[in-house]
């Protein structure tokens, strides 16, 4: 596959998560993935049974999209989670600026720690403490891809993230501002001014 046709995938998985999880452009949304060996449909659907019965978590499926594999939606009261089986590994989806919220308040480890406990008692034991992919589209449709050593390391890459995205938005702000005052100024420019009334009139 070429990188284009890569990209062009990724953009439209995300799009796909996006409307998912109501974000409000493919930029919020980030990707996480670790990367196994070779994992069965049937590690995740114990996976999500475990998740079911151990955790608090909701588990739905998610019906619409296109995500280059089988999509799950795991949600609690304030956040959401988008999973992807892949026979490589497995896959979140979720908001970049809830990215520290579900690692501190607890949808992530609870993922993760419930995928090891799956995977120590697989008959192809998979554990997935190596590093973490990380993925996010940029405002002109760039594939930006970066390995995180940990999950603390993530929450730096996020948060860098989320501040790239926020002076982009400011730039873009100040040059819509720019041009409004542009254009305001040029209109002022063209009025003609107002004539005032006939001095002469008799009182």
């Amino acid at each position: 596959m070429t990188e284009y046709g890569r990209t062009k995938d990724f953009i439209e998985k995300f799009e796909s998560a996006r409307k998912l999880l109501k974000a409000g452009s493919i930029e919020d949304i980030i990707s996480l993935k670790f990367r196994e060996h070779i994992v069965n449909s049937s590690d995740y659907q114990d996976l999500l049974a475990e998740i079911r019965d151990n955790s608090p978590l909701v588990v739905e499926p998610a019906t619409t999209g296109e995500f280059q594999g089988r999509g799950w939606i795991l949600k609690d009261k304030s956040c959401s989670v988008l999973l992807v089986e892949h026979e490589t590994g497995i896959e979140m989806l979720t908001l970049a600026g809830t990215v520290c919220s579900v690692l501190g308040i607890g949808l992530l480890p609870i993922i993760k720690f419930l995928w090891h406990r799956r995977g120590r008692h697989s008959r192809r034991p998979f554990y997935g403490e190596g590093e973490v992919e990380v993925r996010t589209i940029t405002r002109d449709g760039k594939l930006i891809e970066q390995n995180a050593p940990s999950l603390e390391e993530v929450i730096l890459v996020a948060q860098s993230n989320e501040i790239i995205q926020l002076r982009q938005k400011v730039e873009h702000m100040e040059k819509d501002l720019k041009r409004l005052k542009s254009k305001k100024s040029r209109q002022a420019s063209g009025r003609k001014p107002k004539r005032k009334g006939n001095s002469n009139v008799p009182l």
